[in-house]
């Protein structure tokens, strides 16, 4: 499985909620969203997000909004500057056992997929 490396300075995570604002032109955060997304483009940021998010955003998407709607979000999912993080089943694993571990959180499967595959994926130094 190959490393996603950004800057993390200039890196930001997109959840379910933003792509909504963002498309929804009905949503009361939609102008804020839009000119937010709109910086981050002209800055050149990185945008992540992961299969879950892009899943979730899809179906809020298509009930909320409409299937026009939904459809072109997945398309400039594929086209855009976003970087999709998959989830794969070791990520869904270790997820559940952050869960378990923590009962004082409320952490969605969606965060604790998240933060499994990045804390999988942080390389340490090495102690010599």
């Amino acid at each position: 499985m190959s490393q996603l490396r950004l800057p993390q300075s200039r890196t930001v995570f997109v959840d379910a909620g933003g792509y909504f604002a963002l498309l929804d032109e009905d949503d009361e955060n939609h102008s804020q969203a839009v000119a937010i997304y709109q910086h981050l483009v002209a800055q050149r940021w990185y945008l992540i997000t992961s299969s879950y998010i892009v899943a979730e955003a899809h179906a809020l998407l298509l009930n909320r909004a409409n299937h026009q709607t939904a459809a072109r979000f997945l398309r400039d999912m594929e086209q855009s500057r976003n970087r999709v993080i998959w989830v794969t089943p070791a990520d869904v694993e270790r997820a559940y056992s952050i869960i378990y571990q923590y009962d004082d959180k409320d952490f969605s499967l969606t965060f604790a997929t998240l933060k499994a595959h990045f804390h999988s994926t942080i390389r340490k130094p090495n102690n010599r």
